[in-house]
């Protein structure tokens, strides 16, 4: 038990190790290219750091060698990411069903944004690693996962992390169906019988507005799948 925690200890100095050569070597392969793009490449990696997924998918490799030392990285980091989406969709079905909670809310605004980010840098970003139509198919059905978790993460907002701070339009009764359909609608600026009327309310709103555009307009331009046929 004593060798696999210091094995998992060894695993994690050897990232930051790796992150920390990782960010000399960028600006010394980037700055070039002029400061403003380093800083922007050095914010990206370190928001990777922050991701929780990337050290999810590091222990997720790290447990299954211990099992199995013919284990295949990229299929092992693969079954990870599954995982970690089912584990982040039944988080976001739990609190939303839960009372208001502040560490809840940090939480949901956190895998908000990380949602994002992550296709970002791994579909916009990251020069891609493969271009098979499984993985083709694969990346279609993770933009349509992430779109989702985006409603449903707004949703909670709407409905329990932030209802106390937002003032709905008067004459319109609000349910958890219609705060849905609202959420829903806005993703594709779309109307609705219900409508923020407070300042922070609608703040919330348009930042739901912006992801969106960046999902549906931006990314989505990059990432519909030119499907090879099978022999």
């Amino acid at each position: 038990m004593k060798k696999k925690k210091k094995a998992l200890c060894s695993g994690l100095k050897d990232k930051f190790c790796k992150v920390h050569g990782f960010l000399i070597a960028e600006y010394n392969k980037r700055s070039k290219y002029g400061f403003i793009y380093v800083f922007t490449s050095v914010f990206v990696k370190l928001l990777c750091v922050l991701n929780l997924v990337e050290w999810f998918k590091v222990l997720f490799v790290f447990i299954c060698r211990l099992l199995n030392q013919n284990t295949i990285e990229k299929e092992a980091k693969n079954w990870a990411i599954d995982l970690f989406i089912v584990l982040k969709y039944l988080f976001l079905v739990l609190v939303i069903s839960l009372p208001h909670n502040s560490l809840a809310l940090t939480g949901v605004v956190y895998l908000l944004v990380m949602n994002l980010f992550t296709y970002f840098y791994h579909h916009v970003w990251k020069t891609p690693t493969d271009s098979c139509a499984h993985w083709q198919a694969r990346r279609f059905v993770s933009l349509f996962l992430a779109i989702v978790f985006n409603v449903l993460c707004y949703f909670y907002l709407y409905w329990n992390g932030m209802s106390s701070l937002i003032r709905w339009n008067e004459g319109v009764p609000v349910s958890m169906a219609r705060v849905a359909q609202f959420s829903l609608a806005n993703t594709f600026m779309l109307p609705s019988l219900l409508s923020v009327e407070n300042t922070l309310g609608l703040y919330l709103q348009t930042s739901q507005q912006m992801i969106s555009w960046i999902f549906l307009v931006i990314i989505l331009a990059q990432s519909i799948p030119q499907l090879k046929k099978e022999e």
